[in-house]
């Protein structure tokens, strides 16, 4: 592999950079936009940049009469440097933060402070903090291979527990964890470690075990990111159930009869109680948006506040200089035109699909949804709309009607792109009862057939151009590793594996003559782009 510096190169016009949104995991670096209708994971660039800043805040929330009295909250900061904060958790005597921030642009690391001073310390380790337990050991997740590991707060090096692991959270006692796992192409919520109570297809996350141990909150997602996600409990016998509320941001109240959740819309997030039969009330209002990290069982929130904007900056054919071709506030590059002249945008936190040119003439709104693809032709956009479930649909660039593709048999998506012929598409899946696979899809007819075996995804990041320019393979992950797919299902055209990917590599893309793929470190901060020879 050339881990050497790359110029920008792919198909029709620079790499697509690769930047992260507030509704991926939500310890990945990214900034929140609206009330996170459509997260995405990580969405494509044609050459992007997220401005962001975070900073932690300590809010101070009595817990009991004074609490239902909606007392004003007192707010103390932490943090001071510009950066984005992955995530923050209280140690044993409440004291202490843990948090594992990026500092401008740096890689991410864990770090701790004490309530009352301005200063943080490192801790010498790479990784996200998970949780903290009672006898006071750190669980953090390390990217390349998504491995959960132990380490006591005092320091040391992490005893390695666990690969393919999102999410973990300690027992009140700190004798077990609860982990969120991906085997086999499906996500397990397992209870101690080896115990599934819960599996799906579906990507589920922030995992928080409750105070007494006996129950399990999660969020559960369809699709691309569709909308916050739906909140459930699940308890130890496998049972889930749901609470009726779609947020990102919630941890178990002090009392641990209620979960506390952000509800962010206009411009400000409110924060809210639920019990388990589904009662709400209103705990506070605060300006801007925030992340909810941890509470305390004196009622402290952790919280971070954001200050972000999504932006494209594009260097079009002919040009000397780059131009901002950002629209509204959360503006994202979902695809290039081939000839470099025409640009797709997602506006993420508004849930609306647009196409600009790279002249910076005006942008023209083509309707809801999240886009996707922008056809070889330029008359046709995929992009996904978020109903229940979700429907991929054809939007008009010019005159024509919204098409609304009748695939009812799936609960999910998670890719799609247009094919090189303009006439079919390629998109990852999850039908009912299934695993996520590759299908095909013919535009016009609306037939479908699958190309790849079930437990097949495009992993996590979604990569930005998967198909080779020549239009017959896609790379994909499967159970065994990275593999390339047939797209025509030529005879002959058996799957080959990938070789050459060092442990957490992400093929990304192909060069223009498809002998090479970009592969980017998983979750590398900052991000490293290399070229893998696929014959060599």
């Amino acid at each position: 592999m050339d881990r050497g510096a790359l110029p920008g190169e792919g198909r029709g016009g620079p790499i697509r950079i690769h930047a992260g949104s507030r509704e991926g995991p939500r310890r990945y670096p990214g900034p929140p936009f609206g009330d996170g209708r459509y997260g995405g994971g990580v969405e494509r660039y044609a050459g992007g940049a997220v401005l962001a800043a975070a900073a932690i805040a300590l809010a101070a929330l009595l817990a009991g009469k004074k609490l239902a009295h909606r007392s004003l909250p007192s707010f103390q900061q932490l943090t001071f440097r510009r950066g984005y904060v992955g995530a923050a958790r209280f140690t044993p005597d409440g004291q202490t933060v843990v948090f594992s921030p990026s500092w401008e642009g740096q890689p991410i690391e864990l770090y701790e402070t004490r309530i009352g001073g301005p200063e943080s310390r490192p801790l010498g380790l790479r990784g996200f903090v998970l949780s903290v337990s009672s006898s006071g050991e750190i669980a953090l997740l390390s990217l390349p291979g998504q491995t959960l590991g132990v380490v006591p707060l005092g320091g040391g090096s992490p005893r390695e527990l666990l690969e393919k692991v999102s999410e973990a959270d300690w027992s009140p006692d700190g004798k077990k964890l609860a982990v969120l796992h991906r085997v086999a192409g499906r996500n397990r919520l397992e209870y101690p470690i080896g115990k599934v109570l819960y599996e799906t297809t579906n990507r589920i996350d922030n995992l928080h075990v409750s105070r007494k141990g006996d129950r399990i909150a999660l969020r559960e997602l369809s699709g691309q990111e569709l909308k916050s996600g739906g909140v459930y409990v699940v308890d130890l016998a496998g049972k889930k159930k749901p609470l009726g509320i779609r947020t990102s941001e919630f941890a178990w109240s002090p009392g641990d009869d209620e979960l506390w959740f952000l509800h962010i819309a206009g411009g400000q997030s409110e924060v809210r109680a639920i019990s388990l039969a589904g009662r709400q009330r209103l705990i506070a209002r605060l300006p801007g948006a925030f992340q909810l990290d941890d509470v305390s069982r004196d009622g402290r929130m952790l919280l971070e506040h954001f200050s972000a904007r999504g932006e494209i900056e594009c260097l079009a054919p002919g040009q000397v200089q780059k131009r901002s071709l950002s629209w509204l506030d959360s503006s994202w590059a979902a695809d290039l035109s081939d000839d470099g002249k025409t640009l797709l945008i997602d506006e993420v936190g508004r849930g609306e699909t647009y196409l600009r040119g790279t002249d910076g003439t005006p942008a023209k709104r083509l309707g809801e949804g999240k886009a996707l693809s922008l056809s070889p032709d330029g008359k046709w956009v995929l992009a996904l709309r978020p109903t229940s479930p979700p429907n991929l649909i054809l939007l008009p660039s010019g005159v024509g009607e919204t098409r609304v593709l009748q695939n009812k048999a799936f609960e999910s998506y998670a890719f799609a792109e247009w094919l090189h012929d303009g006439k079919r598409f390629l998109f990852c899946g999850t039908e009912r009862g299934h695993q996520s696979r590759l299908y095909v899809e013919d535009a016009a007819s609306e037939e479908l057939h699958p190309i790849s075996p079930e437990g097949v995804s495009l992993g996590f990041p979604l990569p930005p151009a998967a198909v080779s320019p020549d239009g017959k393979w896609v790379f994909a992950e499967g159970n065994e590793g990275w593999v390339l797919y047939s797209i025509d299902r030529d005879p002959g055209s058996a799957p080959r594996p990938i070789t050459g990917l060092s442990k957490g590599d992400v093929p990304i893309g192909w060069t223009a003559d498809g002998e090479f793929l970009f592969v980017q470190d998983d979750q590398e901060n900052p991000a490293g782009v290399y070229r893998l020879n696929l014959t060599t």
